[in-house]
């Protein structure tokens, strides 16, 4: 079973308005476990609080490492908090205890707009629906994913059009208050995006085509 993390770092202080409304700590999400609700690019804003309930949405620290998580509470055990992303397939293999917990997610800054985050007993009876959803997907995509990634190891579609392909992107560089980060465009639209600290995501059916390491760094 593979566990998928997200990847967070620590941007300014915070701005006036979210200091009114008591948040303590803000971060820069990039992953896609949480998706939807949080996608590469947002700043979730968080508060600290003794009372944290299922649905809650909230930011740890992993046990063993560094790596900061932003997942659902599901479940409250003896142990701790049990975890999942609304986006993942399975639940994490670890509770979380308390002590782990950086905040409780409370907004999210898109860029465009700050929204508030939707969380309680309601949000999670909706995300209980997707993820018996993403079970049933999951078990239907299997044949289809394990074709799709042996036949993009084998590089065929970079080696026949990867150099023409490349030749018809744009890469922009662009720098924000979290640092920098360069997008590739094709025909206007993001296809993928390299961030400052070596996270590398690409919208299929374009990983085929792109060589990360080659069109970035050369």
């Amino acid at each position: 079973m593979e566990t998928l993390y997200d990847n967070f770092v620590k941007t300014k202080p915070l701005p006036d308005w979210a200091i009114e409304k008591k948040i303590n700590n803000w971060f820069f999400y990039s992953g896609k476990s949480m998706n939807p609700v949080f996608k590469d690019g947002d700043i979730i804003y968080t508060k600290s609080g003794d009372k944290i309930v299922p649905g809650d949405v909230i930011v740890f620290r992993e046990k063993n490492n560094k790596k900061i998580t932003v997942h659902r509470v599901v479940y409250l055990t003896k142990e701790g908090f049990l975890t999942r992303g609304d986006n993942n397939t399975f639940f994490d293999r670890a509770p979380v205890a308390r002590e782990q917990i950086l905040g409780i997610a409370k907004f999210i800054d898109n860029g465009s707009q700050v929204k508030v985050v939707n969380d309680g007993d309601t949000s999670l009876k909706k995300i209980k629906i997707k993820w018996r959803m993403l079970d049933l997907t999951r078990a239907l995509k299997f044949p289809y994913r394990f074709f799709y990634q042996t036949f993009k190891k084998t590089g065929i579609m970079h080696f026949l059009f990867g150099k023409w392909f490349e030749k018809k992107v744009t890469i922009i560089y662009l720098e924000n208050t979290a640092g920098p980060l360069t997008k590739l465009a094709y025909k206007g639209k993001t296809i993928a995006v390299q961030w400052s600290n070596g996270l590398f995501s690409c919208k299929k059916l374009f990983d085929l085509l792109i060589d990360e390491h080659k069109i970035f760094f050369n």
